[in-house]
């Protein structure tokens, strides 16, 4: 994957063993790619021809149409479903880039959708700070919780703590009339 024209031609250069590029064509009908403009907007499957100093681009012997297209026309598929995603850049500096999702359904219904995400680095943002908006919740909920149990547990010791305390002061009343009473049926 080329990241620029410049980088396309300086590859081919360095794969084909070729000294010269002269020019690089689009094989179906032979425009040329000079620009980085028109370079860029081309899709990512476009097939190219590469000509060397002396090279002229001409149709295919056969077929009044040039390479893919001549493809296309002779094919005689019937298909049921073809879906095709297509992750795209609009620009080399974009962190996540684009997506396309077509479908097509036996060759004739088609739906196409393009997500754009151009702002990446703002929905990143948006992301943490929705994150760390719920972490503070959360840690806002675990501590109420704890002081609301803690609460509970200290309710719960001073009861029984006075039903300790109480429960010691009334065996010796209890023993005490007891003992009274039990003197008072003797007389």
């Amino acid at each position: 994957m080329a990241d620029g024209l410049r980088d396309l031609l300086n590859k081919t250069m360095d794969s084909f063993s070729v000294p010269c590029v002269a020019g690089l064509v689009l094989d179906e009908d032979g425009t040329g790619v000079e620009t980085e403009d028109f370079f860029q907007t081309l899709k990512d499957s476009t097939v190219l021809m590469v000509l060397e100093k002396g090279q002229k681009w001409s149709p295919q012997q056969g077929s009044q149409l040039g390479g893919q297209a001549a493809e296309r026309k002779t094919q005689h598929r019937k298909d049921l479903a073809k879906l095709t995603l297509d992750f795209y850049k609009n620009h080399p500096k974009e962190f996540i880039g684009c997506l396309n999702v077509q479908m097509t359904l036996y060759g004739m219904y088609s739906l196409s959708y393009d997500l754009q995400c151009y702002h990446a680095k703002r929905m990143l943002r948006e992301a943490l700070r929705w994150t760390l908006f719920s972490m503070q919740a959360t840690g806002h909920v675990l501590l109420g919780t704890s002081y609301y149990m803690q609460h509970l547990i200290d309710e719960d010791e001073k009861a029984e703590a006075q039903l300790t305390a109480s429960s010691n002061t009334i065996k010796p009343l209890q023993a005490i009339q007891w003992k009274k009473s039990a003197v008072d049926y003797r007389n």
